[in-house]
């Protein structure tokens, strides 16, 4: 600082300090602005994010369409059962066509066991001169017969054979009419059209003719049915030339 003699002499003035310009840093002295640097390395921390969850996308999607190229949906495959004594269709799920319809034909029926038991939805009460209840079907002797109860020519009565266990049925012989004599054979009426159901569910319908007295009609089932029991409906008869009641002397079934 520079003062003046004058000044000091007096001592009036007061020293009086003269501003410094700054100094200048040197170079390579400047720190780093702390702000700036955190961005920047939370910028590459986003980045490698980025990269990783782009990684893992492609991954995924890589992966996934194989995955789903190996795995199949059973398919479901449905085909008749004609040995079901139901008549349902069989659900199997997986398999083909071809396994399926190889299973089906290797199913072997259980065999013919005989029907021991007959019954009816309605019987002509029994007279002074014959009983004619369901069982005289099945009980080997033509001249007894089953004789519907119902009024008119009984159409939509039924008889029904069954056995002792389950069993395949495939064939039926009937003594049609009242066998017992020729004049009653043609005095009551005879069934000219049968239902056959197995189990309830109908097989086929058979026309019997109106043959000459001590005739016997045998047919065959379209194709074996496995049961446990046998209905022959009444669906169409031919009058008889006195009586209403519509009778059948015997019913084999083989």
């Amino acid at each position: 600082q520079a003062t003046s003699p004058q000044a000091m002499a007096g001592g009036a003035v007061a020293p009086r300090e003269v501003p410094q310009a700054p100094a200048h840093p040197k170079a390579g002295s400047l720190r780093p602005d702390p702000e700036r640097g955190g961005r920047k390395v939370a910028l590459i921390a986003l980045g490698v994010l980025a990269l990783c969850a782009a990684a893992v996308a492609g991954v995924i999607l890589g992966v996934m369409p194989m995955i789903n190229a190996n795995h199949k949906e059973p398919s479901i495959v449905r085909t008749d059962d004609s040995s079901s004594s139901s008549g349902t269709k069989k659900i199997t799920l997986g398999g083909s066509d071809e396994d399926d319809a190889d299973s089906s034909s290797s199913e072997e029926h259980v065999g013919f066991k005989g029907v021991t038991r007959a019954s009816a939805s309605s019987t002509l009460p029994t007279d002074q001169y014959a009983d004619y209840g369901a069982q005289n079907l099945i009980d080997g002797n033509v001249t007894t017969c089953w004789a519907e109860g119902a009024s008119g020519l009984g159409i939509r009565e039924s008889v029904t054979l069954s056995g002792d266990e389950r069993q395949t049925f495939s064939a039926v012989s009937i003594a049609n009419g009242y066998q017992k004599s020729e004049s009653l054979y043609y005095k009551n009426p005879r069934a000219t059209r049968l239902g056959v159901s197995v189990d309830g569910k109908k097989v086929m319908d058979v026309d019997l003719p109106d043959n000459e007295f001590g005739s016997i009609t045998r047919f065959e089932l379209p194709e074996p049915v496995d049961g446990n029991s046998i209905t022959f409906t009444i669906e169409a008869a031919t009058p008889g030339s006195k009586y209403e009641d519509t009778s059948i002397s015997e019913i084999t079934v083989s």
